[in-house]
């Protein structure tokens, strides 16, 4: 299993998971139009509106064929990436920055 950043931005993360078998891109995205969404292979599978109480969601469970993703952010109060955590079926997969392991 291999997982690897492919593209990083303000608030913004493109991983490249690898696991022999198959390639996804998993992407979060934190400045949407109005939302914040985690896709995988370009579907959106979790999207926050901004009207409700808690814009960034610190989670995001997905569900990808037959895999379940747990993707978790942090995000500063000046809006930027503080770190972010990917797990698959229950495995750390990838992560960066300072990371509340779960």
């Amino acid at each position: 299993m291999e997982a690897v950043l492919k593209k990083r931005g303000w608030l913004k993360r493109i991983v490249e998971i690898n696991d022999g078998n198959k390639t996804l891109l998993l992407t979060y995205n934190g400045r949407g139009s109005g939302c914040e969404s985690a896709s995988i292979q370009g579907d959106i599978l979790v999207e926050k509106s901004k009207a409700s109480l808690t814009w960034f969601v610190p989670e995001f469970d997905l569900t990808y064929k037959e895999d379940k993703y747990l993707v978790e952010v942090k995000v500063w109060p000046w809006l930027a990436l503080r770190s972010i955590m990917i797990k698959k079926n229950g495995n750390l997969i990838y992560s960066e920055g300072k990371v509340r392991r779960l």
